[in-house]
């Protein structure tokens, strides 16, 4: 700039070198110019400097007023000097009206403010940059919570500095603050209630919490964990392998895991088993998450559960060797009731044709002694059967062969079978059944037969001359229950309880003079709960007893319509064929079929059967199961895939004590089944009649 104006003055002194004279007073103008120029342009200088503070100002300005952030500025005594937009909003006023105002006046609480002026203080001892919390009043009432950053700015040495403050309302944030915090608690609570150990670990498997449970099972202190790397626990007790497996290798790609197990030897508390549940639980809001693992120690548990499997390995081998002895004690009474029950049918069946003087007359002494050797007989048969049918309900083969039947006719016919026995002792029977009773049930006809036979035969046993036995049925609900009850000898109190029991009979006062084994109560109470019911009795000695049970009552249904047979149907021309290897039950059947014009074929075995049942076409096929080369299922087998005898009705005559298998073998090939000694000579003659007549209705519909 100066070389600029020496320039000039040089070019208007061009030429006048010559004029000596005037040298100094032509100097000393050029100076005067020269400074001319300098103070122009610094003028020039100081207007484009001053433009641009103003400039800046304004910018600065704009900063401040619009800022989304209140600005404050205070003097030392904490009076408003300034406060932008953002900040006038923050208390809820115009901004005009906040100039020169106390700031303490808008703070809420003694507190407060005593924290507000310690605040300005430590800003003015020139402590650097200073912050604060406090609760202001803002618009309506409002309480903003206000977070404060204040530093002091210094305005000159003729004047004192003063305090610019920024101000965030931290509402919301210390709201979501006490939130956090209050869940924070909830949760934690809800840890220490869970009785399993649980602990919470960061992402980098720090442990964050863990509750009481976990400090008292593993026996350390919170001291001892919170902030410690998993790993490190109790001096390194933790740094399982599996539990490396579960943290480094399992839960990156799976973030739930159940029943991982672990198998650790612990210093402190020795060896574990322990399960564990982990959860990984993502925090998008803070890009970071925690693992939950909940553990069980199941030490315990899983001795008790070897214990187990070895008590189960013990209980099948004993059940193993239950089931053979089982089989073997019921192939052992299939072939006692074989080979008990066929000569005695023999015996009783060759007794009723002799008492029926089938072949000529027999005189009276003769007669007497064939009824000894029929009515032992049939006592012999019964006390075998009670031994039989009782193994059978103790070893759990015993089952319901259910029908629906009549109750009245089933009460009559078990009256009339001790009927005559009565009046010989002078004994009055009375039936008393409720017309609500007077129903059709479904159960096992045969064996509620057996039960009332029990009860009433012992009731005539034990009831004196000129005495009454009475059977009554109610109905109860959904139950029929029957009494029997007698005007007999009664029992004692403390003898009562050994009523039931198998082989247990009373002491010579009941028993002197009375046959039997003990066990008739005994099936009698097993059939009875075999059926869903239950047996009682009341008695007082010397005066009577009353025996009763109840039985399920199902809907009652029609009984089906017996057959009546046709006057048309001949005996003779009607042809039966017996398949039975025992010769003596042979001819017992033989006589009792001749007696009525029956044509009797018979047959020693399965293969002489078979043949005979070709070339004859019967009209029955009475079969025995039990024989030696091919058996009674076979020959059934056979013979309905025979075209020939397809048709033909088999009634099987068996002492087996057939199985639920046995009897579906047979279902659908055999016409009936029915057990040896259970039939008299004319219950048999029945079935054949039977037999005969469904023979001749299915022929005539055809």
């Amino acid at each position: 700039m100066l070389r600029c104006a020496e320039e000039r003055l040089k070019e208007k002194s061009a030429g006048g070198h010559h004029h000596r004279t005037g040298d100094s007073a032509e100097r000393l103008v050029q100076k005067l110019e020269v400074h001319q120029i300098e103070l122009q342009m610094q003028n020039a200088e100081l207007r484009r400097t001053r433009e641009e503070l103003e400039l800046s100002r304004n910018k600065y300005a704009e900063l401040y007023d619009f800022a989304p952030i209140g600005y404050f500025t205070f003097d030392s005594c904490g009076v408003i000097r300034e406060v932008n937009l953002a900040g006038a909003k923050l208390l809820g006023r115009e901004r005009r009206l906040l100039a020169n105002q106390p700031f303490r006046s808008f703070i809420v609480g003694a507190e407060g403010k005593e924290l507000f002026a310690r605040h300005l203080e430590s800003v003015l001892q020139r402590q650097g940059m200073q912050r604060c919390e406090v609760s202001l009043t803002g618009k309506d009432g409002r309480v903003v919570h206000g977070q404060f950053q204040s530093i002091t700015v210094d305005a000159g040495e003729s004047t004192d500095g003063y305090i610019l403050s920024s101000v965030v309302d931290g509402t919301v944030g210390k709201q979501l603050e006490t939130e956090i915090q209050e869940a924070r608690e909830y949760a934690e609570n809800i840890v220490e209630t869970v009785h399993k150990p649980l602990v919470v670990l960061d992402s980098g498997l720090k442990i964050l919490t863990a509750n009481q449970s976990f400090y008292d099972i593993f026996k350390v202190t919170p001291e001892e964990t919170i902030g410690y790397f998993i790993y490190d626990l109790g001096n390194r007790q933790w740094d399982i392998p599996k539990l490396r497996i579960l943290f480094e290798d399992i839960l990156p790609n799976d973030t739930v895991i159940n029943g991982f197990e672990v198998d650790h030897v612990f210093l402190e508390i020795g060896r574990k088993i322990i399960l564990l549940n982990a959860r990984q639980i993502y925090r998008k809001n803070i890009g970071s998450h925690i693992i939950l693992l909940a553990m069980e120690d199941i030490t315990e548990r899983k001795h008790l559960d070897q214990v187990l499997q070895e008590k189960n390995v013990e209980l099948e081998n004993a059940r193993s060797v239950a089931e053979k002895t089982n089989l073997a004690k019921s192939d052992f009474l299939a072939n006692m009731s074989h080979e008990l029950r066929t000569p005695l049918n023999s015996i009783i069946g060759f007794s009723e044709v002799l008492q029926d003087q089938l072949f000529g007359p027999i005189n009276e002494k003769q007669q007497e002694y064939v009824n000894n050797i029929l009515t032992s007989g049939r006592h012999l048969l019964s006390l075998i059967n009670d031994i039989l049918d009782l193994s059978k309900v103790e070893s759990g083969n015993m089952e319901l062969e259910t029908s629906p039947f009549l109750l009245r006719d089933l009460l009559d016919t078990s009256m009339m079978m001790l009927r005559e026995k009565a009046l010989k002792g002078g004994i009055g029977l009375h039936l008393d059944l409720a017309p609500e009773a007077d129903v059709c049930i479904v159960a096992d006809q045969r064996k509620l037969k057996q039960i009332l036979f029990n009860l009433l035969s012992n009731a005539v046993k034990f009831t004196r001359a000129a005495g009454a036995v009475n059977l009554c049925a109610v109905r109860d609900g959904d139950f029929i229950e029957i009494s029997v009850a007698d005007t007999g000898i009664g029992i004692r109190e403390e003898d009562i309880q050994k009523l039931f029991k198998a082989f247990a009979q009373l002491e010579s006062v009941y028993t002197k003079g009375f046959e039997g084994t003990g066990l008739g109560l005994a099936l009698t109470r097993q059939m009875v709960e075999l059926h869903g019911g239950r047996i009682w009795v009341r008695s007082e000695f010397g005066t009577g007893s009353r025996f009763s049970f109840t039985i399920p009552l199902t809907q009652a249904t029609a009984p089906e319509t017996p057959a009546i047979l046709p006057a048309s149907v001949p005996g003779n021309g009607i042809t039966v064929l017996l398949i039975e290897d025992d010769p003596l039950t042979l001819a017992t059947l033989e006589n009792a079929l001749l007696s009525k014009g029956y044509r009797a074929l018979r047959a020693g075995s399965g293969k002489e059967g078979l043949e005979m049942a070709q070339h004859n076409s019967p009209d029955l096929i009475v079969l025995d199961l039990m024989m030696p080369g091919i058996n009674g299922f076979e020959v059934a087998d056979r013979l309905r895939k025979d075209i020939a005898t397809a048709n033909v009705p088999i009634l099987v005559l068996t002492a087996m004590d057939l199985s639920a298998a046995d009897r579906a073998r047979l279902a659908g090939k055999v016409w009936r089944i029915e057990g040896k000694g259970t039939l008299s000579t004319h219950d048999f003659l029945i079935l054949v009649e039977s037999a005969v007549v469904r023979t001749y209705i299915i022929n005539h519909r055809s």
